[in-house]
């Protein structure tokens, strides 16, 4: 749901689910394209698919971390 707030910003829909995080997501909106966004979705729902397979979830936590950069929302854009 927040991915889709996300991304329903970033195509300048302002009606959105969590409104207390408006800015938070605009943020995040403004600093990635629809295509960034998107891998990250298929990052994380690939995850999901690993929880169920019992990869070692410290392992798990460790690679999204690694992956989306680890510090604040503008490290995000290093994904690709």
């Amino acid at each position: 749901d927040m991915y889709y707030d996300i991304m329903k910003i970033n195509a300048g829909i302002r009606h959105v689910k969590y409104l207390r995080f408006f800015g938070v997501f605009k943020k995040i909106a403004n600093k990635n394209t629809k295509d960034r966004l998107l891998n990250k979705i298929n990052y994380l729902l690939d995850a999901k698919d690993r929880i169920k397979n019992n990869v070692n979830i410290n392992l798990l936590i460790d690679s999204i971390i690694v992956k989306f950069g680890g510090k604040d929302e503008s490290s995000w854009n290093q994904i690709k």
